[in-house]
């Protein structure tokens, strides 16, 4: 049984940059939770799942559940997956439920990585823009 979120292994420097510049201040107020929640929403908003070659652990279990809302997040995103092919009954297997909130968090990553090529020209108030415009065509659609 899973005990920890993971992430593809090959996020971890982005990770580290993603914390040196303390990216919208999650680093001092949110911690990886808020990281890996941000990126598993680009995700689900993208549609895609993108699957780790190799998976390094991320968020203890433990830390998640105590963390407001988190898992409701994670479930919320399995459940509605897991209905499109009729398989609702493995919401209770956390590596399925797990699994699925990772491939989308990878999709983030990724998408994140398109938005900040490089970490030493980041800027907060553009980042902050880009995701007020993503939100914005959201809700116009």
């Amino acid at each position: 049984m899973a005990d920890r979120l993971s992430i593809g292994t090959q996020y971890e420097k982005m990770i580290e940059e993603i914390d040196s510049v303390d990216m919208l201040n999650l680093k001092t107020n949110g911690g990886r939770a808020d990281i890996f929640i941000i990126a598993m929403a680009l995700g689900v908003n993208k549609g895609i799942r993108t699957q780790s070659k190799a998976k390094h652990g991320f968020i203890l279990e433990t830390s998640a559940k105590n963390k407001d809302s988190f898992m409701s997040f994670i479930y919320s995103v399995a459940v509605d997956e897991l209905r499109k092919n009729g398989q609702e009954n493995q919401i209770v297997d956390n590596n399925v439920v797990y699994n699925i909130a990772e491939e989308y968090a990878n999709t983030g990553f990724e998408i994140i990585k398109e938005m900040i090529p490089d970490f030493s020209k980041y800027d907060e108030e553009d980042f902050e823009f880009e995701l007020i415009e993503m939100m914005d065509e959201i809700i116009q659609q």
